[in-house]
């Protein structure tokens, strides 16, 4: 099942984070890179959160793996974690000790528990999906945008 989510997918509708954003006076641009799986490895996926405020931009990145556990619920399970402040485009990967610190200080508080999502549609010949977040009790849209690995918006200047 895994195999058909790989692409791009841009978050389409999200009220909490529209909330989020407006309370922080920042607009948020969500996108999930899933990559096709290798042999009987769980797809990697990559999160990139753009973020625009007043006095801040840049990326908010996860990087981890997504698996079905039961007809239509799917698992994210983020292991890596790094922001890029100021710059137009996210980097793929964490690369350099203070990502990795960051990482250290952002795991503990990613709660594999909160990351199951029951999927309530879910189209690929026409790239839609809405999925639940239920500890919010919130519908989530995405539509797919490209295929996995292809670049995503860019800051505006």
């Amino acid at each position: 099942a895994e195999a058909s989510w790989e692409g791009l997918w841009r978050v389409a509708y999200a009220p909490h984070i529209r909330t989020l954003g407006s309370l922080a006076l920042t607009n948020f641009d969500v996108y999930y890179d899933i990559a096709a799986p290798v042999g009987t490895a769980a797809p990697e996926i990559r999160s990139f959160v753009r973020f625009e405020g007043p006095l801040w931009k840049g990326w908010l990145n996860a990087a981890g793996s997504i698996a079905t556990l039961k007809d239509g619920e799917v698992e994210v399970n983020f292991r890596d974690f790094w922001v890029d402040f100021d710059s137009k485009l996210p980097r793929r990967r964490p690369e350099s000790s203070a990502d990795e610190a960051l990482g250290a200080m952002a795991r503990p508080f990613f709660v594999r528990d909160l990351s199951r999502f029951p999927v309530r549609a879910f189209d690929p010949e026409n790239g839609v999906t809405i999925f639940r977040f239920p500890p919010l009790g919130v519908e989530i849209a995405a539509c797919k945008v490209g295929p996995s690995g292809a670049e995503v918006r860019p800051l505006s200047s």
